[in-house]
């Protein structure tokens, strides 16, 4: 090949590779312009759907058939409906609750119920085989042991000064004209001290200004004239000068302890100085004499 042909050859390479170049730009051009167009066309079909719907609320807005001025009554109206709606639900809700515990409460009554008796019956059970054993242990022993020391100490003592303390009045009836003779009034059943002798009239005696009367320890076996006298240097109470009407009396008793001791058997008893000897007296006499 000579020189002419090979500057030929090489003039014509850079055309073809221009016409490659145009191609390839042509294509990809028409790739871009395709995409935008198809992008430009799912916009609007958005746009289109969008702008239906804002329609749609718009006509539903100022639709007059459904008696609706506003868009904000028609939310009014559904938001008092559900609110009514859910009123309904809640008070429903409640009274089911309220039902449910009332059962809770019944089932939980009966239940501790039942568990306090059963508790009850568990600790009776307990105490019983408790006092069982305390019974027949040396608790008991010792409670035995504890009473018969007391029985035997101060305590019994204490007790039987108490009962010693004991007083009691033994009056002698009415006294008068026709209950003027020497009579037992009291009989000891045991041993007791005397402690006072007061004679009371309404009316003492005019007649027989020396009639008098004495207080005596009779034991059993005596006559009543033999028995001790009770008032001092065995001096009897003057019926007439001795005594005032309406006043107590009381009298000095005899010095002597021993003529004031009765033991049982032992008798009380009235001795006048002179029997059937009263017209006017009306009295008595009372006698308080202290356990010993």
């Amino acid at each position: 090949m000579d020189i002419h042909d090979q500057n030929e050859k090489k003039s014509k390479l850079p055309w073809t590779m221009v016409l490659l170049s145009l191609a390839i730009t042509v294509i990809i051009s028409s790739l871009i312009t395709w995409g935008l167009i198809s992008g430009l066309s799912i916009s609007r079909t958005t746009y289109n759907s969008d702008i239906n719907r804002l329609n749609m609320a718009l006509n539903h807005i100022n639709d007059t058939a459904t008696g609706l001025s506003s868009y904000d009554i028609y939310q009014n109206s559904q938001i008092n409906d559900l609110d009514n709606r859910t009123q309904v639900q809640l008070e429903e809700i409640t009274g089911r609750v309220t039902d449910d515990e009332a059962n809770i409460d019944t089932k939980a009554a009966a239940t501790d119920l039942s568990n306090l008796k059963d508790w009850a019956v568990s600790n009776m059970t307990d105490l019983g085989n408790t006092l069982d054993t305390k019974v027949n242990s040396s608790d008991f022993t010792t409670l035995q042991n504890t009473v018969n020391t007391k029985a035997n100490n101060s305590d019994l003592t204490a007790l039987k000064d108490k009962v010693n303390a004991l007083t009691i009045s033994i009056p002698s009836g009415l006294i008068d004209k026709n209950n003027d003779t020497d009579h037992y009034i009291w009989t000891a059943d045991a041993a007791y001290q005397v402690v006072s002798i007061k004679f009371q009239q309404s009316a003492v005696e005019i007649t027989n200004t020396a009639t008098a009367l004495m207080l005596k320890k009779v034991p059993n076996g005596y006559t009543i004239s033999y028995g001790y006298d009770l008032l001092t240097t065995s001096t009897p109470v003057n019926l007439s000068t001795g005594v005032a009407a309406n006043t107590f009396l009381t009298a000095t008793l005899n010095t002597t302890t021993s003529y004031l001791q009765f033991a049982a058997g032992d008798s009380l008893a009235l001795n006048f100085s002179a029997q059937n000897a009263l017209s006017e007296y009306v009295g008595c006499v009372t006698i308080t004499l202290k356990r010993m």
